[in-house]
């Protein structure tokens, strides 16, 4: 049962079209997955027009029991959130951008930024909540990208940051609109006063990380509502902050409504385009500026080949070795000084005992040169992810192998005495039995 106020709200909003829009809540959501670039997949369905990894699925598979998703081939997100891949692209960043992604946690934009962006730039996906920032680090390592890294750090603290980024996507925390239609929750807990305490909320983070915008980088606001209050009325705040509109053209058949008169901002509607309600916006602030960057010495090594990526150098702690990035050595610098999590670079693994016991990412990131590997069939790969243990071929040697599925890298075991200890991290192991 959708809620009165909303209801009058929408009809003063929509005229004609309400009737329409709220019969589109009534139909269930679509199932749509952002497909990895080097990833080759069987599911077949209709592509989502703006996103050229974005598919939509005829049903709901078990993603659970797919390895291809355990090993972040793909990921399931909402199509109309698929957006942000094209705007990030058709901003066209300097190849060495420094980006944030304030409200990060699950990670799909985080992943959409990552898949625009250039090998050589830094994506920083910030979530201050703890349970979520854990879901955030899984699902980054599993994309198998490099150039991220996560932080827990309050946008009240970003204050003390400025002119970082070249780009900023604030995915705020709002009333919750657009998810109507996937369950009765968030209408349940809907009121007029969220709505006004979300738009408070939301004008406070912009006050918060404007001052992080570089001149010349990009602001893109995000929420899943349809509230004025938390949406159009928010570009007042933005240009009031010093920023300027960027016109952003969609093609009319992508069926985004243009809201204002801008051209900057945009909202899917249910019964226009095939998600859900997502809108956005993007802003900048005026002029530009050469980035000043620094190096470090590299402090370790591991003893394993591995291809480090222009930007980046392995540094030993104590007994463990991360792999650091120097291009944005400055900002890291800085944001250190903040209050909370800040950026600490990859864990590649740790000494222990004589021996180099190697992490997940490392696995995962694809940078080692030629390791061995295991391919395991399906059977095998549901077990591995449970993180059971089973007897291997006889021909396998003593030693560190990474396990395949269908080529795709699921994670580490290791093979003694001809048998099998499972490595695969204990927070993603699959619970479920069936």
């Amino acid at each position: 049962m959708l809620p009165e106020a909303f209801i009058q709200r929408i009809e003063e909003q929509l005229g004609p079209e309400a009737e329409e829009f709220l019969a589109s809540l009534e139909h269930p959501p679509s199932t749509s997955i952002l497909k990895h670039p080097t990833s080759q997949l069987d599911y077949t369905g209709d592509p989502v027009p703006w996103n050229p990894e974005g598919l939509y699925l005829e049903d709901r598979p078990e993603y659970i029991k797919d390895p291809l998703l355990h090993a972040g081939h793909y990921y399931p997100q909402e199509a109309s959130s698929m957006i942000v891949q094209h705007l990030v692209d058709r901003l066209a960043l300097p190849p060495e951008s420094l980006c944030l992604d304030l409200c990060a946690a699950p990670g799909g934009k985080s992943r959409n930024i990552l898949q625009a962006i250039s090998s050589k730039a830094l994506l920083i996906s910030n979530e201050i909540i703890k349970s979520r920032r854990k879901i955030l680090d899984e699902n980054l390592i599993k994309s198998g990208y490099p150039n991220f890294m996560t932080t827990s750090i309050h946008p009240s603290e970003w204050r003390e940051v400025s002119e970082m980024f070249d780009l900023v996507l604030v995915d705020a925390p709002c009333s919750g609109e657009g998810m109507f239609r996937k369950g009765s929750v968030a209408a349940e807990h809907w009121s007029e006063e969220n709505v006004q305490f979300c738009a408070a909320r939301q004008g406070s983070i912009l006050e918060d990380i404007s001052s992080t915008l570089r001149p010349g980088g990009y602001l893109i606001y995000s929420t899943c509502t349809y509230a004025p209050q938390e949406n159009i009325e928010q570009i007042q705040k933005c240009l009031d902050l010093g920023l300027e509109p960027v016109q952003i053209p969609l093609p009319l058949a992508w069926g985004f409504s243009a809201i204002g008169d801008q051209g900057n901002a945009y909202q899917a509607y249910p019964h226009r385009v095939r998600g859900e309600g997502l809108f956005f916006m993007v802003m900048r602030r005026p002029g530009g500026s050469e980035r000043n960057t620094a190096s470090l010495k590299p402090s370790g090594s591991i003893p394993w080949p591995i291809d480090i990526p222009d930007g980046y150098i392995i540094e030993k702690r104590d007994t463990e070795f991360y792999l650091m990035n120097t291009r944005f050595q400055n900002a890291l610098e800085e944001l250190s000084h903040l209050k909370g999590e800040s950026p600490q670079g990859h864990f590649l693994g740790e000494e222990k005992g004589g021996h180099f016991i190697p992490s997940t990412f490392l696995a995962r990131s694809g940078l080692l040169t030629n390791p061995e590997h295991v391919e395991f069939d399906l059977h095998q790969a549901l077990a591995y992810l449970r993180r059971e243990t089973f007897q291997l071929n006889n021909e396998i040697s003593d030693g560190w192998y990474i396990v395949r599925f269908n080529k795709a890298i699921l994670g580490w075991m290791k093979v003694a005495a001809g048998k099998m200890k499972n490595h695969y991290p204990k927070r993603w192991m699959i619970r479920k039995r069936w």
